[in-house]
């Protein structure tokens, strides 16, 4: 397996978990953020550019579709 691919995987499976925690911010049941704006911000994503990719993921469920 190369380094590319390796890489490509993990920044996958990191998108997958923010995906998740995403959703628990939103059902105000996340233990480390309060609000979408500071999930954003510690994650150094822009709310819009993360939702693209939020609803891709959801209408694309695979975890392929995350691999830059």
């Amino acid at each position: 397996m190369t380094n590319k691919k390796i890489i490509s995987q993990t920044l996958a499976r990191h998108m997958l978990s923010c995906i998740a925690e995403y959703e628990l911010v939103k059902s105000k049941q996340s233990i480390h953020f309060k609000t979408v704006k500071s999930f954003c911000a510690y994650h150094g994503f822009s709310h819009q550019n993360f939702m693209k990719i939020y609803h891709w993921y959801k209408q694309n469920p695979d975890i392929q579709l995350l691999v830059p």
